[in-house]
């Protein structure tokens, strides 16, 4: 039944996603991969990794992660570059290998599942440990005080075929415009990447 509003035009546009920079309380979730580029971090190089939750009712909030360039940590990235990137072991049984810009080309836009193993407090400056409860505290007599997640060797996850199909980032434009289908489509998110075929 048609009425006086079904005209009306939406500003689809100006609509701003739930985003901040709180983290989410320790738990798993599907995420979108931020990834930045080979940085040095304290003394150590490494990337630092932004997971914002996309799910659930802590959609929006940020699960952050560093993954560092050493030798004991070599294991680590590699497993994220498998399990989200899609890096898979040669013939030969060894892992490709691949420059460090390729780390932000495989895994940034992916989704992952991240798991928060724990989160911190700290004051800005202070590398002292606060519980939330005492952040809560804290922030209430003026202190300003900011979440940090601790993820676990094995925290990142891949996502189910059915995840990555209900997130990908060309989905709303599909659902809701008609001209979608016209568009020439996106490059699946998380699809695997054979050794001998990495983009590098």
């Amino acid at each position: 039944m048609a009425n006086e509003w079904d005209d009306t035009d939406l500003e689809i546009e100006d609509v701003q996603e739930n985003v901040s920079s709180e983290p989410p309380p320790p738990g798993t979730y599907l995420c979108r991969l931020e990834v930045g580029d080979l940085s040095t971090i304290g003394s150590t190089k490494g990337w630092k990794v932004y997971g914002r939750v996309v799910e659930t009712n802590y959609r929006g909030r940020l699960v952050e992660d560093v993954l560092y360039f050493t030798d004991a940590a070599k294991s680590r990235l590699v497993l994220a570059m498998h399990r989200i990137g899609g890096m898979e072991k040669g013939v030969d049984g060894r892992w490709p290998s691949f420059k460090a810009r390729d780390v932000v080309r495989l895994l940034d836009g992916q989704l992952a599942r991240m798991t928060v193993e724990r989160v911190i407090y700290q004051r800005k400056g202070d590398k002292t440990e606060f519980s939330e409860a005492k952040a809560i505290e804290m922030r209430a007599n003026g202190e300003k005080m900011y979440g940090h997640t601790r993820v676990p060797f094995a925290g990142y996850e891949t996502p189910t075929a059915e995840e990555i199909d209900m997130y990908a980032e060309n989905n709303i434009d599909a659902l809701l415009f008609d001209e979608g289908k016209d568009k020439e489509p996106a490059a699946p998110a998380n699809g695997p990447v054979k050794s001998g075929k990495l983009p590098f």
